[in-house]
């Protein structure tokens, strides 16, 4: 007999065929199993309760969490798979289910398969759903369908930070870099909204790939600066990505030096090293970023012994100098 536990859930549910099945009487009760299983990402035993629901098995509900399952753990042909199993079952998909069809086909680059979801999507209502519609942009952007990824974002009737990010990082894998800025100001502009992190590193490819590369990198890196996301290690990784490649890996460790310092609340050695970079004699190392750690930390930890004076003393004097 199955019994949950809270701290296993495998433990007594494992597929035995003398094993006697009486929760085949109470669908419900699978259905829950199936959940419980697909949100532990017990993927096969998510799928053994699930064959065990009796048909018709009429009810979407495992069905989406089926296919979210699969879709989430790597899984995307047997996603796919059992979307097409529901189609001919007759069970018609919902919103919920979409979302996560379209994810196994972007994995698969399963262009025709997505086209096909869309046309099922917009048959059924539900195309004009803010997560069907998200995840119809990153399935387009993904496998390289730009020009579709951008009209459906663009007929969106409403947009949200996850929109506005799958169409940035899509863009940003197969346009310019001059495309990317533009979408990341009109993020703001047209809906008020602030871009996060995953913009940021969603813009890195195009980021990689530009002659102008070094400018618009420092700004992104004094913007994450200003915003808190500095610390991330990928946003970390792909910042120093864009330096090295544009040959600038001096100013990268004075600023990752003085970073550390203050992140450790260690500002007294933030500002001599700060000083330490103004008599390095190559004033281009001053950069923006480094401009901008040294006087957060001076305005987050205060007047430490008189040092901040002499630390704006000083920069105002080696900036006078460019």
């Amino acid at each position: 007999m199955y019994r949950i536990t809270e701290s296993n859930p495998r433990s007594d549910h494992s597929p035995a065929p003398s094993q006697t099945r009486p929760h085949a009487h109470f669908p419900s009760v699978l259905v829950k199993l199936t959940r419980l299983y697909a949100s532990c990402n017990e993927v096969k035993l998510a799928r053994h309760a699930f064959d065990e629901i009796p048909h018709p098995r009429t009810n979407p509900i495992p069905w989406d969490v089926m296919i979210r399952a699969y879709a989430s753990n790597d899984h995307p042909e047997k996603a796919l798979d059992l979307y097409y199993k529901m189609l001919s079952t007759g069970v018609m998909p919902t919103k919920y289910t979409y979302p996560f069809a379209l994810k196994a086909c972007a994995g698969l680059r399963a262009v025709e398969d997505g086209k096909l979801i869309h046309t099922h999507a917009k048959g059924s209502g539900s195309s004009d759903d803010l997560y069907v519609c998200t995840a119809l942009v990153d399935f387009y952007a993904k496998c390289g369908e730009i020009d579709m990824a951008t009209h459906v974002f663009d007929e969106m009737p409403e947009r949200d930070v996850v929109a506005w990010n799958a169409v940035i990082s899509g863009v940003s894998l197969y346009c310019g870099l001059a495309d990317v800025i533009a979408l990341f100001k009109d993020m703001r502009r047209r809906d008020g909204l602030s871009p996060n992190l995953s913009t940021i590193v969603g813009m890195f490819p195009a980021l990689g790939r530009s002659s102008c590369a070094l400018k618009e990198g420092k700004s992104l890196h004094g913007y994450c600066i200003r915003m808190g996301f500095s610390d991330d290690v990928v946003f970390k990784t792909g910042i120093l990505d864009v330096y090295s490649k544009s040959k600038c890996i001096n100013e990268v460790t004075w600023s990752a030096m003085i970073g550390g310092y203050i992140e450790n609340e260690m500002m007294m050695e933030a500002g001599g090293l700060f000083l330490q970079m103004l008599d390095h004699g190559d004033v281009a190392v001053v950069t923006p970023v480094a401009v901008g750690l040294i006087l957060m930390g001076c305005a987050r930890f205060g007047d430490v012994n008189g040092g901040r004076c002499d630390i704006v003393t000083r920069l105002k004097l080696a900036l006078s100098q460019t």
